[in-house]
């Protein structure tokens, strides 16, 4: 479900956001949102059927992506089978294609893909490179011919198990998911089309039958009610042409039809919602503390009114800020969130609050009705949100290039359903750039007390109280599935993909005071990312708490100047991520505020404020914060599993609530003064600017005056490995879901073969999910990963199953990696594995942030300039000796984690011969 959202605010956010806003003085007027219009070239048409086909040509772009929207949502779903639509979008992935299944085939090609369902539609989407684009094409032109070719009612019934897997696995893992959609259902009324539930729950999806699936498609999808949308390097009319080769008379219809003979769908307008009930609904759900939501109707996307209930969502969550500040009541505030969320017919503008124990939610729900309503202080209100406005016009800039940068097609052909604007390029940069003060006439127009719903999510009293799981599927999880790699070819070699990406020709050069520069020009969208790294110390080490560069770093630009706060003003995205060993500082804006980015990197480096009250405030935050943490379960149980991962180190070392009480001022000063040191950073600039002297010039003025800080000893330690195997059991009552979480460390001898490990994890990734999804439907989804840290790396294997068959699916994946030590794969397996890598590979450059994420890397693990340059070679080079030596490395030391009833899966764990500790509470 998309949705536009600030990050979500701690109280120390909140404060910093209200001490920025009355710091930023009239230099704040004389600095504009600037921008320039994204080059393309765009081709539409509407054919004779009712179809509409949309195509984009960015020159120079380096993958093509295809989406289609369907007008045929969760509005649609008959009354009593709410998630049918949902289901539909499940089982499109189960058509049967030359060589498998839509599902198989993309995912054999390596290509990114997905889909989603929204009340209004459902929405499918796939990204690759050009080459690839034909291939894109004539898959989902098949799967909209016929969505549901080859599917039978056996797949049927075992999907449905996986979109109940899904609903559980959301629920469990967002505990406010039921409160959000208890909101949306109060917020229009049940009646409405947007009262009612995307997903369903699991008793309406049960209900659901293989005859309502297929009378479903043969109704709604239809050519009349789809877009398609083509976004590529390609000229338009080639690609529009591409597509309709592949749909032929489906989408053409006969040949004598010159004229329109289907008018494309639209839906009628969504009625006008009665007044939702004033009342605060009290639900009670898995959460530490309790959870305030309050929503707001507001106009939608058809009115093209995105971009407004975006900027009232950022004035929404400021002006909360000022006005806790001003009221002291921050401290009993744990977190401030504002979105928006945009339907077609209409809108949603939500708050979400999380509060301290003892606080009254209905008086923090009149004064978010009230008091940030009214005209309490009318100048001063209308000020804020009017420079709201404008900072949200330029941040929202900046993220439509960069939706335009990722080639969202998905996103692409959402527009044009909503707002029937065929060239969404266009129309959504004119959307944003149309921003102006109008948001005083918004704001009392939508932000109303009539018009608002609440609910309150509070701590369940008894977490028991949830129903034990039901069902035995086991039966069903068994090996019968068979390896279609034997017939694999590869269409290109694998040199022509993985391409070395040339990330070692970027400009390196050092400043007099040691700071390394590194600069990469991305000239297709007016995009810049300026990244800082800078390696510390090992945190924990001798005697230092794991917390201190966290506390030390909420104290980084707190003390703001007429110029300071570029970011605020100019809509710029970013973060400071403080970790173990060391710090990144991000900012990315448009490319025309190059200079005030990278001022705003630098003043983070030494813009601290080191006040005694301070230092009480942000540690008595981070305590709070803490303490609430250490309610959750899975928050302690993933604690203790990563001690049992990183053994004796700080990787693995728990933050305990008296080591945050411990922190002090002098720590913190002391920290920044002998870590953040410009000798050991490197500054990474990617973006649309011409290389040369002047960047050079410009980046040395503004970080040659960075002063080397006191230098100590270094301090760093590799992580040991764990000795044995060890299975951790976390007791979560009455869940319906286990969460089992399996962990190889990487022995330092074979970490750098990190093709060999990644092709350890792609093929696990496949096979298991083919085994515990498409076959058992035991589980939305197995995800695998590898995380490599500068002093350890793991591979990880995850997933959430039905309690019933947690013992018999952990059997399973562990044999996953046991085989693949055993017994070399056979040469097309490793072709195949080796062809994925390599698409995985090709496409990880292709984008501002992500070629500022891999040279970030580069600095942060002390990485060689030509690493990914000896990946692509490492790629090409794979061999089932190499995966096989892998997997026999990673054998030995895993750890297993297993979350929840223990009742429920303690006797499996015993009976499939599993021998396992207790997590025990937090101290």
């Amino acid at each position: 479900m998309p949705a536009t959202s600030t990050p979500c605010a701690s109280p120390l956010a909140l404060l910093q956001a209200a001490l920025l806003l009355l710091a930023a003085g009239p230099a704040a007027a004389v600095e504009k949102p600037e921008g320039r219009a994204v080059q393309h070239d765009g081709y539409a048409l509407t054919l004779p059927t009712g179809l509409r086909i949309v195509a984009y040509q960015l020159a120079g772009a380096p993958r093509g992506s295809v989406g289609v929207s369907w007008l045929a949502g969760s509005m649609d779903d008959p009354p009593g089978k709410e998630g049918l639509a949902h289901l539909v979008e499940h089982l499109a992935f189960r058509r049967r294609v030359a060589g498998g299944t839509v599902w198989e085939r993309l995912q054999g090609d390596g290509v990114s893909f997905n889909a989603y369902t929204v009340h209004d539609a459902t929405v499918y989407f796939e990204s690759a490179k050009p080459d690839q684009l034909r291939q894109l094409l004539s898959l989902e032109a098949e799967r909209m011919r016929d969505p549901l070719f080859g599917v039978t009612e056996e797949d049927f019934v075992t999907e449905r198990d996986v979109v109940v897997s899904e609903l559980r696995e959301r629920t469990q893992r967002f505990d406010v998911l039921d409160g959000f959609e208890t909101l949306q259902g109060r917020l229009f009324g049940a009646n409405h089309p947007y009262g009612r539930s995307i997903g369903g729950t699991e008793a309406s999806v049960r209900r659901i039958t293989w005859a309502d699936a297929t009378a479903f498609v043969k109704t709604l999808y239809r050519p009349e009610r789809a877009i398609l949308t083509v976004v590529s390097p390609r000229p338009a009319r080639e690609a529009a042409k591409l597509a309709l080769d592949q749909l032929g008379t489906w989408a053409t219809g006969p040949t004598d039809v010159l004229v329109p003979a289907v008018q494309p769908a639209a839906r009628p307008a969504v009625p006008v919602p009665p007044d939702p009930p004033p009342e605060l609904l009290e639900l009670r759900g898995a959460v530490p503390r309790p959870v305030l939501l309050v929503s707001f109707q507001v106009p939608g996307d058809a009115a093209e009114a995105g971009p407004m209930g975006r900027a009232a969502a950022s004035a929404l969550w400021q002006v909360m800020g000022r006005r806790l500040v001003g009221k002291g009541d921050y401290e009993k505030i744990a977190s401030f969130n504002a979105s928006y969320r945009g339907l077609d017919g209409a809108g949603m503008l939500t708050a979400a609050i999380e509060l301290e124990e003892g606080i009254d939610p209905k008086r923090v729900l009149e004064a978010i009705r009230d008091n940030l309503v009214s005209l309490e202080d009318e100048n001063s209100d209308l000020k804020m949100r009017t420079k709201v406005t404008l900072q949200s016009r330029d941040f929202q800039l900046m993220a439509t290039y960069m939706s335009i940068e990722h080639l969202d097609a998905a996103t692409l052909a959402a527009f044009t359903r909503a707002t029937g604007k065929l060239d969404a390029i266009q129309a959504r940069q004119l959307q944003v750039l149309s921003l102006n003060q109008t948001i005083e006439t918004y704001w009392h127009d939508n932000l109303k007390r009539s018009r608002s719903a609440a609910v309150v999510v509070l701590p369940a009293k008894d977490a028991s109280e949830a129903a034990a799981p039901v069902g035995d599927l086991s039966s069903r999880m068994t090996e019968k599935h068979q390896d279609r790699d034997l017939d694999f070819t590869p269409r290109r070699a694998v040199t022509d993909v993985a391409r070395p990406p040339g990330l070692d020709g970027a400009r390196r050069f050092k400043l007099k005071n040691g700071l390394t520069v590194v600069l990469a020009p991305r000239t297709l969208l007016p995009l810049a990312e300026v990244t800082l790294v800078v390696p510390t110390n090992l945190a924990g080490l001798k005697g230092s708490s794991t917390a201190l560069p966290e506390f030390t770093m909420a104290f980084a630009g707190t003390a703001a100047d007429s110029r300071w706060g570029h970011a605020a003003r100019l809509g710029m995205q970013g973060f400071t991520r403080p970790e173990l060993e060391g710090v990144t500082f991000k900012r990315r804006g448009t490319s025309v505020t190059l200079r005030q980015v990278l001022e705003d990197v630098e003043r983070l480096t030494h813009n601290f404020e080191f006040s005694r009250s301070r230092a009480t405030f942000i540690r008595d935050a981070l305590v709070k914060d803490r303490v609430a943490a250490l309610k959750k379960p899975e928050v302690v149980a993933g604690a203790a599993h990563r001690g049992l991962v990183y053994p004796d180190h700080p990787y693995g070392a728990m933050t305990r609530v008296w080591e945050l009480e411990r922190l002090s001022r002098e720590q913190a000063e002391q920290w920044v003064s002998t870590q953040l040191r410009p000798e050991l950073a490197t500054l990474i600039v990617v973006g649309d600017f011409e290389p040369g002297a002047t960047v050079e010039r410009l980046v040395t003025d503004i970080f040659g005056s960075w002063s080397p800080g006191r230098p100590g000893p270094r301090l760093e330690a590799l992580a040991p490995l764990p000795t044995s195997p060890q299975v951790a059991l976390a007791d979560r009552p009455g869940a319906k879901l286990a969460e089992l979480r399996l962990s190889y460390r990487i022995p330092e001898a074979v970490r750098a073969d990190e093709a060999a490990v990644e092709a350890v994890s792609r093929r696990l990734g496949q096979s298991l999910m083919s085994l515990l999804r498409e076959e058992a439907g035991t589980t939305y989804g197995v995800r695998t990963s590898v995380q490599h840290e500068p002093y350890a790396s793991v591979f990880q294997i995850e997933t959430m199953v039905d309690a019933a068959v947690a013992g018999d699916a952990l059997v399973r994946l562990a044999a996953g990696v046991e085989s693949l030590a055993q017994t070399p794969l056979p040469a097309a397996a490793v072709a195949r594995v080796q062809w994925l890598l390599a698409r995985d590979f090709g496409g990880a450059f292709d984008t501002v942030a992500q070629v500022s994420d891999a040279l970030r890397e580069q600095a942060f693990r002390g990485l060689s300039a030509d690493h990914w340059e000896k990946k692509a070679a490492a790629i090409a080079s794979l061999s089932a000796a190499r995966i096989q030596a892998m997997a026999k490395a990673l054998l030995g030391q895993e750890v297993i984690l297993v979350v929840g009833d223990a009742k429920v899966l303690g006797p499996q764990l015993k009976a499939t011969g599993f021998d396992f500790e207790p997590v025990k509470s937090a101290p």
